[in-house]
């Protein structure tokens, strides 16, 4: 027969286990929300500076200035899917611009559209997976769009090892 402490520890044991089960998915959730608030944040901060640029070139230059201080990847490219600057592809190549780029980053297609795009996915060109956010702005009335992406796996780490 069981101690009625025994039985107190055993249903404290079960309460906090059925916890911990139902809470799993809210936490991946919450991290995601994170992830996507954070780039948001650090892209806006990046688009800020831009906005004060007259011509492409010296939004790129300062973007490549930049390169060292930046943690993430940084695109920038027209609505058409010409990438003009990659901060991790320093030639990127010809075949996967244009309306390719446009059909295989949703995000920069809705950044076109609405402003603002996310979207999480497999990288062709890296092989690994990345949360991205793409963000339209204007320069010297033409439209480019900033996409930011983040490497997923930091974050899975630590989500795991949790």
């Amino acid at each position: 027969m069981k101690t009625f402490r025994k039985k107190i520890l055993i249903t404290d044991v079960i309460l906090f286990l059925i916890f911990m089960a139902c809470l799993f998915p809210f936490v991946n959730r919450m991290v995601s929300r994170s992830i996507k608030k954070s780039l948001e944040a650090r892209t806006g901060q990046v688009l800020e500076k831009l906005h004060h640029f007259r011509s492409t070139k010296e939004a790129i230059r300062y973007l490549k200035d930049q390169e060292s201080y930046i943690f993430f990847r940084v695109t920038l490219l027209t609505p058409q899917g010409k990438v003009l600057y990659d901060s991790h592809v320093k030639n990127y190549p010809a075949d996967r611009q244009g309306q390719k780029y446009l059909e295989d980053h949703p995000e920069v297609v809705e950044a076109i559209r609405s402003g603002s795009g996310y979207t999480k996915g497999l990288s062709d060109y890296f092989k690994k997976y990345f949360f991205y956010i793409a963000k339209s702005f204007v320069i010297d009335q033409n439209m480019y769009v900033l996409r930011s992406a983040f490497l997923q796996q930091p974050i899975n780490d630590l989500t795991d090892n949790q």
